[in-house]
């Protein structure tokens, strides 16, 4: 968020190398969201979609696909993809549906539904 990307990407890279495979969609997603903000869409793009199939099913995995398709949501309306509309209201759902308390990311998916 301070736009140091390459900063970001180190750190995120050096705690996936120490914490192994069972927070790998957490920080795929999170470098998913580095790419986003550095304006890498198609990087983004990719690590979202892998981040979704990375979910574990469990009790916050519903959570976790929300947040993912927010971000995956914006990432496809800044590419251009067609399909940004259908994935940002699904995850606008998957959030109503969990009861989330609003918060910044959900505001820009709703945002982003008014553009």
């Amino acid at each position: 968020m301070t736009g140091d990307v390459a900063g970001a990407r180190r750190e995120i890279d050096a705690v996936v190398k120490q914490s192994g495979d069972a927070v790998k969609s957490e920080y795929t997603h999170i470098r998913g969201t580095i790419e986003h903000l550095a304006g890498q869409y198609a990087a983004a793009l990719a690590l979202q979609q892998k981040a979704l199939e990375q979910i574990a099913e469990g009790p916050a995995a519903d959570y976790a696909r929300a947040r993912v398709l927010m971000q995956l949501g914006l990432s496809q309306l800044k590419a251009g993809d067609a399909g940004a509309r259908e994935t940002l209201e699904r995850a606008l759902q998957f959030a109503t549906r969990l009861g989330l308390h609003p918060d910044p990311m959900q505001a820009e998916a709703s945002a982003a539904l008014g553009r």
